[in-house]
């Protein structure tokens, strides 16, 4: 009897256990810049390619001002372990974490965004600006009667983990 006691003492305890929502580091920005020797055509059509390759759809394509943008599309999502050491270091973007007494979890799930992607022409070959903009991303709370309900909101402080970024420097150098 007093083991089980115990245990319910535990686990109310662990749901008192006061949450605290930890931001993400200032290891991550957007936008991120890209210089290549490769000519504007060449860059534009390599990054053509690789929308398509990763499947990722075009909602907005203009060559003449090198503004290319992605569909809302899913980006695999990861927190941070410590600052600028990620969970899932392959993952797109970084959500900022709900932290307990017993663990840590993303304060969002789901995250949705669109790449925004700016060509323009330099001397020395072409400059590339990326960015993840209207990302989104999926928030658990429960009701009084402890249904989850779950919210689709903005997530303004979602960044890119640069994972991306460095596919398409791979791509167009």
């Amino acid at each position: 009897m007093k083991l089980l006691t115990f245990l319910i003492a535990c686990l109310f305890l662990s749901y008192c256990t006061p949450h605290k929502i930890i931001q993400v580091s200032e290891d991550y920005f957007d936008p991120k810049t890209i210089e290549t020797t490769s000519s504007f055509d060449q860059t534009w059509d390599k990054l053509i390619d690789l929308f398509a390759q990763n499947g990722l759809s075009i909602k907005l394509i203009d060559k003449s001002s090198g503004l290319m943008v992605s569909e809302r599309a899913l980006l695999p999502s990861t927190i941070e372990l410590d600052p600028g050491k990620l969970k899932n270091p392959k993952a797109y973007a970084v959500s900022p974490k709900v932290s307990s007494a017993t663990r840590n979890k993303p304060l969002y799930y789901e995250l949705t965004g669109e790449w925004n992607v700016r060509l323009k022409r330099s001397d020395k070959g072409t400059l590339i600006y990326v960015n993840i903009g209207n990302v989104e991303g999926k928030s658990v709370s429960f009701d009084e009667h402890e249904n989850a309900i779950v919210y689709t909101k903005l997530c303004p402080n979602c960044k890119s983990t640069g994972v991306f970024e460095d596919m398409i420097a791979g791509v167009i150098k």
